[in-house]
C-alpha cells in the first residue's frame, strides 16, 4: 500500500508545484512574444509613415522633351519625330517595338537619318526620379558643460596661467613665448639676486670683511632699494619686472631681520624682531592689493608664515604662535575681500594647519594646553569656512570644485583634530560636542543662504550634506549600540519629512542614505546581538529591545511610505536651481518603502516566533511561522481585491509557493515525518496532532479563503488556490489518518485510507455536479478508480478478515452514494449537454 500512496502523493505534489510554474513560464513566453510582435509592428508602421512623408515632399520631375533631329527626315517620319513624346499609358516595350517596325519599312537614307535621330534620343533619355537616399540621423549635440564645471575649469586655467605667465590671463597681442620668457627670466633673476645677497653675507662673514652691523645695513638697504624701485616701475611698461623687484625686496627684508636676530643677535628681543616681520607682512599685503600683484602677496604670505619658523625659540608659546597665525589668516580674509586670489587662500590653509600640527606634535601637553589648542583650532576652522561665504557674497561667485574641495578639507582637518584632543582627555561621548557643533554651524549657514535667496546649488548641497553627516555621526557617539538603529531610523524619517515639506531632492537622497545605514547596522550588528536564547523571565526584556530596534525601523518605513504617497507637486523652500535632480521617482520609492518594510517585518516575525517557541513551547513553532505566511497571503489577496493591481496577485502566488516549500521541506522534517512509512512518529499523539492540525488547517483555510475572495476578480488565480486548498486537505488527512491508525488500529490502516479517499471522491463528484465543474467531477471519478484498484490489488492481502469486511462494506456504500448522486442529478446531464459543457468551460 505504501508505494501506491507514495506515487499518488508525489503525483499530487508534482501537479501542485510543477503545473503552476509551467503555466507561469508559458504565459511569460507568450507575453514576451506578444511584446516583440507589437514592437516590430510599431517599427513597420513608423517606417511606412516616414516613407509616405518623404514621397509627398519629393517633387515629381516633368517629362523631358525629345530634341528635334539634326537632318531633315522623311515627311512621315519627320512628323513623328517632331512631336515631343508625351506621357502615355503604353508600356515602353511596345513603344520600342513600334519604332523598330517603322525602321524596317523605311529605305536606306531615311534609315540612316533615323539612326542619327535615335542616337540623339539616347543622348537625352527620359529623366527618372532620383533614388531615395537614406541619410543617417545627425549625431546628438555634444553635452554642454554645467556652470559648475565651467567655473572649476576657469579656476584651474587661471591658476595654471599665473604659474606659467605670471597673470591669470595672458595679455592680448602678446605671444606665448614672450609671456613665458619674460616671467620666468624675471623669477629666475630675483631668485639669483636674493641668493647672491645671501652668499655675499656668507662671504663677508667667512672673511671678516664687513662687521655685523654693516652686513645687516647693506642687506636692508638692498631690500629697500629693490622695494622702492619696484614701486616706481609698477603700473608702467616694466610692471612685470616691478613685481619681481618688490617680491625680492620683501624676501631680502625678511632675511635681514632673521639674520639680525638669529645669527648676529643685533636685535636681542624676539618680540621686536617679530613685530618688524609683522610690519613687513602688512606692508607686503598693502602693496599687493594696491598694485594688484599676486606675486607680492605670495611673498608676503610665505614670509609671514615662515617667520615663526625662522625665529623659533625652542619653547612652547601656543597663545602667541596661534594668535599670530590667526592674525595672518585674518589678513588673508581682508585681501580676499578685495582680490579673488585662490592661491593665497590655499597657501594660508596649508601653512596654518601645517604649523598647528607640527607645534602640537612637538610641544602639546593635554593637561595644560587643551583649552588653548581646541579654542584656536575652532577659530582656524571658522576662519577658512568664511572664505567661501566671502566669495559668494562679496564677489558674487558661485562655488566651484576647488571651493567645495577646500570646504571638505577644512572640515576633514578640523574634526579629526578636535576628536583627538577631546578623546585624549575626556570620554568618547564628548566628541559628539564637536560633531554636533559642526552640524549646527552648517545648518546656520543653510538658513543664511536661504534667507538671502542665494542661488548656489552646489554650495547648498554640500552644506546640507555636511550637516546631515555630522548629525548622523553624533548618534553613535552619544548613544549605546542598541539605540543607533532606532536613532538613525527616526533621523531618516525626519529628513524624509523635511524633503517633502521643502521639495528638496537632495535632502530626500540623504534620507535614503540614512535608511541604508540603519539597515546596514541592523543586519550587521543588531541581529546576532538581539536574537539569543533567554530564560523565560528574561525573554520579554530581550523582546522589548528587539521591538524597539526592529519596530522603529519598520514604523519609520511605514510612515515614510505614507509621506511619499501623500506628497503633492509644487514649489518648496529650496528652489530648483539650488537642488539636485530627482534620484528615484517618488511613486517608485513609495513602493520600495512598502516592500522593504513588509519584508523586514516578515523576517523579524520569523525570528521572533522561532525564539518564542524555543523559549516557551516548541511544538507551536511551525504553526506560528505558518501564521506569518498565511496572514501575508490574506493581506496580498485583500490588496488585490481592492486595487486590482497585478503585483499583489503575483505576490500572493509567490507566497503560496513559498508556503508549500516550507511545508514539505521544513514542517515535515520538524514533525519527524517518516518517508518510508508515511506517518509521524510521536511522543504525545494528541499534543502533536493538535499542533499539526492547526498548522495544516491554517494553510487549507487560507487557500480556501483566497479562492473565495478572488473568484470574482481572476478565475485562474482563484482556481489555483482552490486546487491548492483541496490538495493540501487531501494530503494532510491522508497522512494524519495514516498516523492515527498506525498507532491505534494498525490492522485497519489500509482500509481506513481507502474509505477516506472514497469520501474525497464522493465529495468531488457531488461538488462537481452541484457547481457544474467538470474537472472536479473527473477528479472524483479518477479517485474512485484508484480506490477500487487499491482495494482489490492491495488491501485484500493486508487487511484482517474483520477489517476487510468493514472496509469493503464502507467503501461499497461510499461508491454507491456516488452512483446515487449521478442518478439524482440525471436531469443535469440529459436536458442540454451542450449548455452543460458550455457552463463547464466557463467555470473552468
Amino acid at each position: 500500500m505504501e508505494p501506491l500512496i507514495v506515487l499518488i502523493i508525489l503525483g499530487i505534489f508534482g501537479a501542485i508545484l510543477i503545473f503552476p510554474i509551467w503555466t507561469l513560464a508559458l504565459l511569460y513566453s507568450l507575453k514576451s512574444a506578444q511584446d516583440k510582435m507589437n514592437s516590430e509592428l510599431q517599427k513597420l508602421i513608423k517606417s511606412e509613415s516616414q516613407k509616405r512623408t518623404e514621397e509627398t515632399k519629393q517633387p515629381q520631375p516633368a517629362a523631358a522633351a525629345v530634341p528635334p533631329p539634326a537632318t531633315k527626315p522623311e515627311p512621315a517620319m519627320a512628323a513623328k519625330a517632331a512631336e515631343p513624346p508625351a506621357k502615355s499609358a503604353i508600356p515602353e516595350e511596345k513603344k520600342t517595338e513600334a519604332k523598330h517596325e517603322e525602321f524596317k519599312s523605311a529605305d536606306s537614307p531615311s534609315m540612316f537619318e533615323t539612326e542619327v535621330d535615335l542616337e540623339e534620343i539616347e543622348e537625352h533619355p527620359k529623366e527618372k526620379p532620383p533614388a531615395k537616399v537614406w541619410t543617417p540621423l545627425p549625431p546628438p549635440p555634444p553635452r554642454e558643460p554645467t556652470e559648475f564645471e565651467k567655473n572649476a575649469r576657469d579656476m584651474i586655467c587661471r591658476i595654471w596661467s599665473w604659474i606659467v605667465v605670471g597673470d591669470e590671463h595672458r595679455p592680448k597681442n602678446v605671444s606665448f613665448e614672450y609671456a613665458v620668457a619674460s616671467v620666468w627670466l624675471l623669477r629666475s633673476s630675483i631668485l639669483i639676486i636674493v641668493t647672491g645677497i645671501g652668499l655675499s653675507l656668507q662671504y663677508s662673514i667667512e672673511n671678516n670683511l664687513i662687521g655685523p652691523y654693516g652686513r645687516i645695513a647693506m642687506s636692508i638697504a638692498a631690500g629697500l632699494v629693490m622695494l622702492i624701485a619696484g614701486i616706481k616701475l609698477a603700473g608702467k611698461k616694466y610692471h612685470i619686472i616691478a613685481q619681481g623687484l618688490i617680491g625680492g625686496g620683501i624676501a631680502t627684508l625678511y632675511l635681514s631681520i632673521f639674520a639680525s636676530y638669529k645669527i648676529y643677535h643685533i636685535i636681542p628681543d624676539a618680540k621686536l624682531s617679530f613685530a618688524l616681520m609683522i610690519l613687513i607682512t602688512i606692508a607686503a599685503a598693502i602693496i599687493a592689493v594696491r598694485l594688484n600683484s599676486m606675486l607680492v602677496a605670495i611673498f608676503g604670505i610665505i614670509g609671514g608664515y615662515c617667520t615663526p619658523i625662522m625665529l623659533s625659540t625652542g619653547t612652547a608659546d601656543f597663545p602667541g604662535l596661534f594668535s599670530y597665525m590667526l592674525m595672518l589668516g585674518i589678513g588673508v580674509i581682508v585681501i580676499a575681500k578685495y582680490k579673488d586670489w585662490k592661491i593665497l587662500n590655499s597657501l594660508s590653509f596649508v601653512f596654518t594647519y601645517g604649523l598647528y600640527w607640527a607645534s602640537m606634535d612637538k610641544f602639546y601637553d593635554k593637561q595644560e594646553d587643551f583649552t588653548v589648542a581646541i579654542t584656536f583650532l575652532s577659530l582656524f576652522f571658522l576662519l577658512f569656512a568664511a572664505i567661501p561665504i566671502m566669495n559668494n557674497i562679496v564677489h558674487k561667485q558661485k562655488s566651484n570644485a576647488l571651493t567645495l574641495f577646500g570646504m571638505f578639507l577644512n572640515a576633514a582637518a578640523f574634526f579629526p583634530s578636535a576628536a583627538y584632543l577631546i578623546s585624549s582627555l575626556f570620554e568618547r561621548k564628548w566628541v559628539a560636542a564637536a560633531s554636533l557643533s559642526l552640524a549646527a554651524f552648517y545648518i546656520l549657514q543653510i538658513f543664511f543662504f536661504l534667507n538671502r535667496k542665494i542661488t548656489d546649488r552646489n554650495l547648498l548641497v554640500l552644506l546640507t550634506g555636511f550637516a546631515s553627516f555630522f548629525i548622523t555621526l553624533t548618534i553613535p557617539l552619544v548613544l549605546s549600540d542598541e539605540w543607533i538603529t532606532t536613532a538613525w531610523s527616526l533621523q531618516a524619517l525626519v529628513f524624509l519629512w523635511m524633503s517633502c515639506r521643502m521639495k528638496s531632492n537632495f535632502i530626500r537622497m540623504i534620507a535614503y542614505v540614512l535608511y541604508f545605514l540603519a539597515f546596514s547596522h541592523l543586519f550587521i550588528f543588531d541581529f546576532h546581538k538581539n536574537f539569543v536564547f533567554a530564560k523565560n523571565q528574561d525573554y520579554f526584556n530581550e523582546m522589548l529591545t528587539r521591538l524597539m530596534t526592529f519596530g522603529s525601523l519598520i514604523i519609520s518605513m511605514a510612515l515614510g511610505y505614507r509621506l511619499l504617497k501623500a506628497e503633492r507637486n509644487g514649489s518648496g523652500i529650496i528652489s530648483s536651481e539650488n537642488d539636485t535632480k530627482e534620484f528615484i521617482p517618488k511613486n517608485f520609492s513609495a513602493g520600495i518603502f512598502a516592500g522593504i518594510g513588509a519584508i523586514l517585518l516578515f523576517i523579524y516575525l520569523h525570528f521572533e516566533f522561532y525564539y518564542m517557541s524555543r523559549t516557551f513551547y516548541q511544538p507551536c513553532q511551525m504553526p506560528l511561522i505558518t501564521l506569518i505566511w498565511t496572514t501575508s497571503i490574506i493581506l496580498a489577496a485583500l490588496a488585490y481585491s481592492r486595487s486590482s493591481k497585478s503585483l499583489y496577485m503575483v505576490v500572493s502566488v509567490i507566497l503560496a509557493f513559498g508556503l508549500l516549500f516550507k511545508v514539505f521541506i521544513f514542517d515535515l522534517v520538524f514533525w519527524n515525518f517518516s518517508i518510508d512509512h508515511l506517518w509521524f512518529p510521536v511522543n504525545s499523539l494528541a499534543e502533536e496532532a493538535s499542533m499539526r492540525t492547526i498548522d495544516f488547517l491554517l494553510i487549507v483555510g487560507t487557500f480556501a479563503w483566497a479562492f473565495a475572495i478572488l473568484g470574482g476578480r481572476t478565475k485562474d488565480t482563484a482556481k489555483f488556490f482552490g486546487v491548492l486548498s483541496l490538495s493540501m486537505l487531501f494530503v494532510y488527512l491522508t497522512l494524519e489518518l495514516n498516523t492515527f491508525l498506525n498507532y491505534k488500529a494498525p490492522l485497519f490502516r489500509a482500509g481506513g485510507i481507502s474509505i477516506l479517499w472514497g469520501l474525497f471522491g464522493l465529495s468531488f463528484v457531488l461538488g462537481g455536479i452541484i457547481k457544474e465543474v467538470k474537472a472536479l467531477r473527473y477528479a472524483g471519478l479518477i479517485l474512485f478508480t484508484v480506490v477500487v484498484m487499491k482495494v482489490f490489488f492491495s488491501d485484500l492481502s493486508r487487511l484482517s478478515q474483520l477489517s476487510r469486511i468493514i472496509a469493503f462494506i464502507s467503501l461499497g456504500l461510499v461508491v454507491l452514494a456516488g452512483s446515487f448522486v449521478y442518478v439524482k442529478f440525471r436531469e443535469s446531464f440529459n436536458t442540454d449537454s451542450k449548455s452543460m459543457e458550455t457552463s463547464d468551460e466557463k467555470k473552468t
